[in-house]
C-alpha cells in the first residue's frame, strides 16, 4: 500500500459524523452560550442545559434530543434554524456541527 491510500483509510467516511466527547465538546458550547437562560434556578422553558442528565430531561416542551437523529432533536433545530440563541451571537457552523454529531452518534454522556 502507498502512504496515501494508508492516510485514506484512516480518514472517516465523507457524510459520517465526527466521534464527539460530551464533556469535551459539547458542554463548553452549552456552558458558554446557553446556560444563560438555559441554567440556574428557573430555567427558560424549563430546559435546564447545565448537565447530561438535565437535557435528556428535556424542558416543557418535552425532550430536545433525539439519539441517533439530529433532523428530529430540537436542540439542533433551535440552533441550526438561528431561533436560538435569543441574545448574543448564533452558534457557529463549527459548534452546529459538533452539537449535530454528537446527536447523530447517539448524543452519549462520555
Amino acid at each position: 500500500m502507498s502512504a496515501c491510500s494508508t492516510n485514506q483509510a484512516t480518514e472517516p467516511v465523507s457524510g459520517s459524523p465526527s466521534p464527539v466527547n460530551f464533556s469535551l465538546d459539547v458542554a463548553p458550547i452549552l456552558n458558554n452560550r446557553c446556560i444563560k437562560c438555559h441554567g440556574g434556578t428557573q430555567p427558560s422553558g424549563s430546559l435546564d442545559l447545565s448537565s447530561y442528565t438535565a437535557i435528556m430531561a428535556g424542558g416543557k416542551t418535552g425532550t430536545v434530543i433525539n439519539p441517533g437523529n439530529s433532523d428530529k432533536s430540537l436542540l439542533v433545530s433551535m440552533v441550526t434554524s438561528g431561533k436560538m440563541p435569543k441574545s448574543g451571537a448564533k452558534l457557529t457552523p463549527d459548534q452546529i456541527k459538533i452539537l449535530s454529531d454528537w446527536v447523530d452518534t447517539g448524543a452519549q454522556d462520555n
